[in-house]
């Protein structure tokens, strides 16, 4: 079957009241257990579940006795936001990245236990909002940038062998922006003066003030940081080390850009920095790339040295290797889905959210490292979607036909505008017609052709709610799309049964009215004080004897 059925574990923080299953990663794995299904995303709030006491243990026990499989949903937040080029939120999300890659290589390679080992960990394509909506583009002035390496000094890049005609365009371009931006004492100066601090002058000027003031080659505006960023993935476009450009667009030139977006990336004469969608999300995507590519910050590896030290135990490479390399290693799918809601007011600002976007991202990791190209893929979530106020099924039609050869999974809720919902798809709902027409139109894309697909029902919270209370029928209700997509029956073709309903046998209608019939008078059981056979109660007596009120019976008095 090219489709599997899974469930989320769902967050103890959400349904807190009703949920000990879910205290920590091993609970949170074997808590489909009695859901019907065999696969879980084990939803993760921290990196520290994976040091609970005796957590391989449980794993062990959940895939060898239970018969489960398991991937696994990151954390979301700033301190995920791996598109970001803000110094501080670069150094965290870095070193979260690192934090997981070394639990999965400590908790299941070393020890060889990688049968035990998830599947997947997935995280949104995007943490930050974009610093092209105008609110958000002063919140991030002032606060200092990293190159996509994780270098605060920029004229590392600038500088670099090969890299004249960015330092060329820096100069011309971008340069006075950076200068009399965070330097304004500098800006009065009168236009002769000014004139003659530009190009190589005002270069060695602003080298010689940051290395005596914030530190050498260091700017403080994230826009500036992303438009120099977009400068040198458009020259570099034809080195195959640098596929960013070419991915997203292929051989036209920045100028082509400019001149079908009606506006220059740097304005020098209204002092603007002009962040296209596009221009973000294949920026944000070289951030995300870059920290594959970097190594581990030194910091975190003292902490780990020190560690190993009290234990009297050697230092393994493994610890000091990039991203890329620490994945070839312990061979966890690394997933990217279009992100949540981040605020009122904010929503579909996120940096990289479409899904030809989140395309272009995938196909960029793994064209940059063919070693590890099997370990980059998509996740699709609607409910998402529809929560940011985009349209699933334009994003579906907007997208390049081959997106479900690189779709891992789809996430799966009732598709109601609110957030956060999670709501279960009932088998026979509006909404279990509306996903089968989603997880058909991914299909002709190739969803679950190449490789098998999961459908993922992404579990809320209720408070006072068990699981499987909140769960309801949405197992039913997939099995039954899984079933017709099998099939490739048309979303206008789906036949009876598909609903719940089947002109023989268990679903059979006839069977479902005698149930209906033989329960009708439920709501009565117990109601009554005078001893009456079960299902021949008055509504009279029902009121006369107090056990329910006038109103009550009028609203219960046809069930």
């Amino acid at each position: 079957m090219p489709y599997e059925i899974a469930v989320s574990s769902g967050f103890w923080g959400i349904p807190r009241e009703a949920a000990p299953e879910l205290l920590g990663l091993g609970m949170k794995i074997s808590s489909v257990a009695t859901y019907g299904v065999k696969y879980v995303q084990a939803d993760i709030e921290n990196p520290a579940e994976f040091v609970e006491p005796e957590l391989l243990r449980q794993i062990k026990n959940a895939v060898d006795n239970l018969g489960i499989k398991w991937g696994t949903h990151g954390e979301i937040g700033t301190h995920l936001a791996f598109e970001t080029a803000i110094d501080n939120y670069w150094r965290e999300c870095h070193r979260r990245l690192h934090q997981y890659l070394n639990h999965f290589y400590d908790s299941f390679i070393r020890n060889n236990n990688e049968k035990y080992r998830p599947e997947y960990i997935n995280f949104h394509a995007s943490n930050m909002i974009s610093i092209g909506f105008l609110v958000e583009k002063y919140r991030f002035v002032g606060l200092f940038t990293t190159d996509f390496h994780g270098n605060s000094d920029w004229t590392k890049l600038l500088e670099q062998p090969g890299n004249q005609e960015l330092m060329k365009w820096f100069i011309e371009k971008l340069l006075q922006s950076v200068v009399f931006r965070e330097y304004p004492n500098l800006a009065p100066l009168d236009e002769e003066r000014r004139e003659q601090l530009r190009g190589e002058p005002l270069y060695k000027i602003w080298k010689q003030i940051t290395t005596n003031t914030t530190g050498k080659g260091t700017i403080r505006d994230e826009e500036l940081a992303y438009a120099l960023v977009a400068r040198y993935m458009e020259l570099k476009k034809d080195d195959p080390k640098e596929p960013v450009w070419k991915v997203f667009f292929g051989d036209k030139s920045l100028e082509d850009l400019e001149r079908q977006w009606h506006r220059d990336l740097v304005d020098q004469t209204k002092g603007t920095i002009n962040l296209n969608p596009d221009i973000v999300a294949a920026v944000g995507t070289r951030y995300i790339l870059g920290h594959f590519q970097a190594k581990p910050l030194e910091e975190q590896n003292i902490e780990i040295r020190k560690s190993i030290e009290r234990e009297h135990k050697s230092f393994d490479p493994f610890y000091e290797k990039t991203g890329f390399e620490k994945l070839s290693k312990v061979k966890v799918i690394f997933t990217f889905e279009n992100p949540e809601i981040i605020e009122p007011a904010r929503e579909g600002l996120q940096r990289i959210i479409h899904a030809h976007h989140i395309y272009s991202m995938v196909k960029t990791l793994q064209r940059a490292n063919l070693t590890t190209a099997n370990y980059f893929a998509m996740i699709f979530d609607s409910e998402h979607y529809i929560h940011n106020g985009l349209d699933p099924e334009k994003e579906i039609k907007d997208s390049p036909s081959d997106l479900g050869d690189i779709m891992f999974a789809y996430h799966i809720g009732a598709g109601k505008p609110y957030h956060p919902v999670h709501e279960p798809v009932d088998i026979g709902s509006e909404y279990q017609r509306i996903i089968y027409k989603y997880c058909y139109l991914l299909r002709q894309r190739g969803f679950g052709k190449k490789r098998r697909g999961l459908l993922i029902f992404e579990r809320g919270g209720q408070a006072g709610a068990a699981p499987l209370q909140f769960m309801r029928s949405t197992v039913v209700s997939l099995r039954k799309i899984s079933e017709q997509l099998d099939k490739n029956t048309t979303p206008e073709n789906l036949p009876p049964e598909f609903y719940g309903v089947s002109p023989e046998g268990f679903l059979s209608p006839e069977r479902q009215r005698t149930i209906i019939k033989e329960h009708a008078r439920d709501p009565l059981k117990g109601m009554l004080e005078k001893p009456e056979e079960e299902y021949s109660a008055l509504g009279k007596e029902a009121i006369e004897t107090k056990r329910k009120s006038k109103e009550e019976w009028e609203k219960e008095k046809n069930r």
